[in-house]
């Protein structure tokens, strides 16, 4: 095992849930590039350890989303993380079968949200919104964030304002 690798990634590979594949930024054991690649990008943030090599670590490769298409998707906000270096809204949604699925709604760092006019308290859990985004290239339950528009009722949170969240 490469020192250069957390425990958690090695065992997340193991067991399947981030592949090693070529093209990613960071060289890792016996110079085979590692790209952390999960279902939800909370997943590859967590497992991406350390830097490899003394390289910097990116785990924002856009690569992962088919960002050719939007989708549009609604439901309602289970949690808003405001983290760099990607901030997430968790989002509660109904399927064809009218039940519930989470989706993972990866943004851009606080900064760049508040910058494009969003304010903190724009959206939070149990609030009604829609969103613009790419979903991961796989089909699995998330995606870059384009925008939102929150759906709450009050116009004083931006109610029906469609912002960028990206």
């Amino acid at each position: 095992m490469s020192p250069h690798l957390s425990i958690l990634t090695y065992l997340s590979i193991a067991v399947g849930l981030v592949s090693c594949t070529a093209g990613a930024p960071c060289n890792c054991p016996q110079g085979a590039p590692l790209e952390i690649t999960a279902a939800d990008p909370i997943t590859s943030i967590a497992l991406s350890g350390p830097p490899c090599n003394g390289a910097k670590y990116r785990c924002n490769s856009h690569a992962n989303y088919d960002i050719t298409k939007w989708i549009e998707i609604e439901g309602t906000v289970k949690q808003v993380v405001f983290i760099a270096p990607h901030s997430l809204v968790y989002l509660d949604v109904k399927d064809d079968k009218g039940e519930t699925t989470v989706w993972a709604l990866e943004a851009t760092a606080p900064a760049g949200i508040y910058g494009n006019g969003v304010g903190r308290n724009d959206v939070r859990a149990g609030d009604a919104i829609k969103a613009r985004c790419h979903q991961l290239r796989d089909g699995a339950n998330g995606c870059l964030l384009g925008f939102i528009t929150p759906m709450h009722g009050d116009a004083a949170r931006g109610h029906g304002i469609e912002r960028e969240w990206d």
